[in-house]
């Protein structure tokens, strides 16, 4: 068989192997019709087909600050390097409506529930901490809602992070528009939601718990229905308002349930005068604007009197503190016992902070009327 030294003598080599170093395992040979091989150490490094396909037996290195992998007859689809930062894929096209599209795609055939279509990883496995440092710490997914078919393609899109354990669901957005955050599925978290578009359209925001939906408020487009209530406030399910928001092209109105029908044990000869005269109205001014002196009560002066007008406990506080994982890595600080969701965490004292009583002023309203009433019934006796 050939070799090549220093000097080419070959016109025709008729499928012999063309040797190319002194130990004769690096060679070029065209055995098969059509198609070439390379060697390199005796073994095939690279195969050209009858299609022109190239067939690499390991890496394939571009060792060029500013290479570039040009696809397509006219070379539109380019994959740039961009040095020290990635890669940018583009579309040179100039032409309308020419836009650079990244594909996914499965092969599987039979698409069944919760089969995962793609997915975009984000992870760092050279970091030297190393164990959870080195898992998944965010993901992308497209995953099937339920089996594939002529009729259907519903798919979810899961956003994944992790915090000492391989990245896992946080938020999910659904075939039908509904976005979860903290589950996947109707119970046990949080969830956005477009009921319905057009006039009286909605966007729901939903509090699930295990048993189903707790409490939710909508966002209505006012304008188109034909009401004012803007924004609602539901318990226990939809149709179960509690209050609204509402509004006009001059003011705004904050509004609670007073339906006669949603009511019992009416009672209107009841003494209002009495309780009035124990309310302490004072001037004072908030520790943190020292400058601003302003009218009110004090919280606790105030929930003797009228109870529901008060939320809250005089001088209450909580207690917070750190969570750890097994590993004794902090998760997180300065919280509340109740947001441990790992069984596998700990949690730990470190402080306790105020819980401030808040009130709402316009629960005294009835008693300021009824006692106006009173009032004015005495006047009127006494001018009698």
């Amino acid at each position: 068989m050939p070799y090549l030294g220093k000097q080419l003598g070959f016109t025709n080599l008729a499928g012999d192997e063309l040797f190319l170093d002194a130990d004769s395992d690096s060679s070029i040979i065209a055995s098969t019709d059509d198609q070439i091989d390379i060697k390199t150490g005796g073994t095939d490094a690279v195969t050209i087909d009858s299609s022109q396909n190239a067939i690499f037996a390991n890496d394939v290195k571009l060792q060029s600050d500013s290479c570039v992998l040009s696809f397509g007859a006219n070379d539109e689809i380019r994959l740039t390097h961009n040095h020290d930062k990635g890669l940018i894929l583009s579309n040179t096209n100039t032409g309308d409506d020419k836009p650079v599209k990244l594909a996914l795609h499965t092969g599987e055939t039979d698409m069944a529930a919760d089969d995962v279509l793609g997915v975009i990883e984000f992870q760092a496995p050279s970091e030297a901490s190393g164990s959870d440092a080195t898992l998944l710490a965010a993901a992308v997914r497209a995953r099937s809602e339920g089996d594939f078919s002529s009729g259907s393609n519903a798919t979810s899109l899961d956003f994944m992070t992790g915090s000492s354990e391989n990245a896992s669901t946080r938020a999910t957005v659904r075939s039908n528009g509904q976005f979860f955050v903290g589950a996947t599925a109707d119970i046990g978290g949080h969830t956005i939601t477009q009921k319905r578009t057009g006039a009286g359209g909605c966007l729901y925001l939903e509090c699930n718990a295990t048993s189903g939906v707790q409490s939710f408020l909508d966002i209505v487009n006012a304008a188109n229905n034909g009401t004012s209530q803007g924004v609602r406030f539901h318990t226990n399910g939809y149709g179960n308002i509690r209050g609204t928001i509402s509004w006009d092209n001059s003011s705004t109105s904050y509004n609670t349930s007073s339906d006669y029908r949603l009511k019992e044990n009416v009672v209107t000869d009841w003494n209002a005068t009495t309780r009035l005269k124990q309310l302490k109205p004072c001037r004072f001014n908030f520790i943190e604007d020292a400058d601003n002196t302003i009218e009110g009560f004090l919280a606790h002066e105030v929930s003797s009197i009228v109870p529901q007008a008060v939320t809250g406990e005089k001088d209450g506080t909580q207690d917070i503190g750190r969570i750890e994982d097994e590993n004794g890595n902090i998760k997180a600080e300065n919280v509340l016992e109740s947001t441990k969701e790992n069984e596998e965490h700990t949690w730990t004292k470190t402080a306790t902070e105020n819980v401030y009583q808040q009130i709402d002023h316009s629960k005294l309203v009835p008693l300021l009327v009824k006692t106006i009433q009173e009032l004015e019934a005495r006047i009127t006796a006494l001018e009698s």
